[in-house]
Parts: structure tokens; sequence; C-alpha cells
């Protein structure tokens, strides 16, 4: 369980850690998209406007390095987001995630 309004140091280990699974060599898989749960938004505590600009650039910078979160949304049910965008739900099946590979990129740009 992730604790409510923690530091910006204990959210910045937690995604660290995330982003280092993504450079795991999974015997028999490779490397593979790390899923958090609960999400970026989360680590701000109740209250907090979950499409705050703030919220939106961790989600999105976290979706660059390989994380994504999975998360649960009302009209949704549990849904699988990347980048702040839902790429698949229980209800809708795939959405955005039809146009993405989820292959992770390496090396430099």
């Amino acid at each position: 369980m992730v604790p409510k309004c923690a530091s910006i140091g204990d959210y910045t280990r937690w995604i660290a850690q995330a982003v280092d699974y993504t450079h795991v060599e999974w015997p028999g898989h490779g490397r593979l998209m790390i899923l958090t749960c609960p999400g970026a938004a989360s680590w701000l505590g109740a209250g907090i406007d979950h499409d705050s600009r703030a919220v939106m650039v961790a989600r999105r910078l976290a979706g660059q390095l390989g994380v994504g979160e999975l998360v649960l949304r009302w009209s949704y049910g549990l849904a699988l987001l990347l980048n702040g965008e839902h790429v698949w739900s229980e209800r809708h099946g795939i959405s955005r995630g039809q146009h993405w590979g989820l292959t992770l990129k390496s090396g430099s740009r």
C-alpha cells in the first residue's frame, strides 16, 4: 500500500525502482513494460485532482520510461494506462492500445 501524501523523494525512489525493472531481462520474456498499482496519482493523496498537470506529467514521463498503470475506473473497470491514456480496459477492451507497440525502446534517439 502506498502511503498518502508521500514525499517527492519516496515517489522518486518508487518510480525509479519500476523503471529499473523495465531493464531486466526476464527469463523467457526479455524486457517487459512494468505496470504499477496503485497508479502515480495515488502518491499525491486524497483530494488531488487526478487530471492536474503535475499528475499528467508524472504519467507521461513514466510512460516514456516503460512504466504504465493498472487502475480501477468507475466506467471502465480495471484499466491499463500508458502515458495517461487508456490502452485496455475490462469493459471496453483494447482502445488506443491497438495503435501502440509495447516493445521497449533502447539506445539514443
